[in-house]
This record gives structure tokens, sequence and C-alpha cells, in this order.
């Protein structure tokens, strides 16, 4: 609700062009269950929580920082080309859960080097998945397909949206 009356709400800056679709369109498949934010989801979540949200890409190894400057607090993702994961930072390795900090000071930059050196490391161990190119098999027909592009053509042409890696 919050993505959706935010975008609704502010049509000069959630407008058809960055949005790729009309409004009201993009409003109804961000609601689905199955459906997955990303920047603009981020960028709305940083102003409504108000906290920066610095966002690793794995493969690329780029951190894009929502909210930057505006506000005390900040918590890191890491993008793994499927879905986003919290950073959490121990004490120590075999700290207990309830030790781990998620929510960071904004002024604790020397992080932002911490997580790129983390994300240095899941790409050397090629820890991502690459939508243009893995290799997806349709659940219900067995048909092999490479990439994302292939798996929507799949889909438009044939309504099937069971697809897995392999």
């Amino acid at each position: 609700i919050v993505i959706a009356d935010t975008i609704r709400n502010d049509p000069i800056n959630f407008n058809d062009a960055i949005l790729g679709k009309p409004i009201e369109e993009y409003i109804q498949y961000i609601q689905k269950p199955k459906t997955w934010g990303g920047y603009i989801e981020l960028l709305i979540f940083s102003d409504y929580f108000k906290i920066e949200i610095c966002s690793l890409d794995v493969k690329t190894n780029r951190i894009d920082r929502f909210g930057e400057g505006k506000y005390k607090e900040m918590v890191f993702l890491i993008y793994n080309g499927i879905h986003y994961d919290a950073v959490a930072l121990k004490p120590f390795e075999e700290a207990p859960e309830e030790y781990e900090r998620t929510i960071f000071e904004s002024n604790e930059e020397y992080l932002i080097g911490a997580l790129k050196a983390l994300g240095e490391n899941l790409k050397k161990n090629k820890l991502f998945t690459d939508t243009s190119n893995f290799n997806l098999r349709c659940g219900i027909c067995n048909k092999a397909l490479i990439g994302e592009k292939e798996a929507l053509q799949h889909a438009n042409a044939t309504g099937h949206t069971d697809f897995r890696e392999y």
C-alpha cells in the first residue's frame, strides 16, 4: 500500500516514463504477491522509513544509495540478480543473532568500504545470478530457455509462468 499510495500521489516523480508503464498498470503490477520491487521501491521505502538504503549489486559491484545525506541511519542490502538480502554485522563470528546489527549510523561511512569488499568477494565467488544469461526450464512444458528475455517471450506466447533455474 505504501508503494501504491506514494506513486499514485506523486505522478510528477513517478510518471509513466520513470515507471516504464502507465501509473495504474504499474500499481497493479507491483501489488501482485509474486512481484518484487527494485530501484523505485527502495527509493520510496527510504523516504517512508526515513533511513538511507545502500544496495549493492553483486554482478556489477555497484552501490546505489537511496536517501544519501538525508537521514541519520542507514541499512545495507545485497542484490544477487534475483532478490535482496539484508546485511547484518556481528561483533564476532559465533555471536548470537540478538547481537547482530542491521541498522547503522550514517556517519559510519567506513562501512560502505566494507560493503564494497563484501561485494567483491561475492562476485569473485560468482554468488550472483545473471538474469540475461541464466539457464531456465519451463516447469509446465519442460522447454529449455536462456535468460529472462526468452522466459518472458515464452510466458507471453504460452501463458506459462513457472520457471526454474538449472
